[in-house]
């Protein structure tokens, strides 16, 4: 079985970008404290590949920012592809089904606008690269 479930922080604002069927696809990194510790003592941090799909993909765009703490559960998905250097690439995101919001509210008066909408950044991803 491929389940992950993660509790963490958005290391920055969601990456969106449209699907060439219409859908919106989000990718961000959320840091998820390790039970690891290093040299010094000090739990570790991991920062894990997400991506969002479709409607929560919508619904993260409207309400994540940098710093936004979730949690989510999801699958692992590998990929490789071939470098210019002629070798073999191989990456993993977690692709998160369900999402919560977690932590208080932000009531920051100063907020940055909503980035622009992915049709309006003129990227396009595969339809057939959307599992949802």
């Amino acid at each position: 079985m491929n389940q992950v479930s993660l509790h963490g922080r958005l290391t920055k604002d969601l990456e969106i970008r449209t699907s060439k069927g219409g859908k919106l696809v989000a990718k961000f990194f959320l840091a998820v404290d390790s039970r690891i510790k290093d040299a010094q003592g000090n739990f570790t941090t991991d920062f894990i590949p997400c991506v969002l799909f479709g409607k929560r993909a919508e619904t993260a765009r409207s309400y994540l920012r940098k710093g936004s703490e979730i949690t989510g559960t999801g699958m692992i998905h590998t990929g490789k592809y071939n470098g210019q250097d002629g070798k073999t690439h191989y990456t993993f995101d977690v692709w998160i089904n369900d999402f919560d919001f977690c932590g208080s509210k932000k009531t920051d008066s100063n907020a940055e606008p909503l980035p622009p909408a992915a049709a309006e950044m003129g990227q396009q991803i595969q339809d057939d690269d959307i599992p949802f």
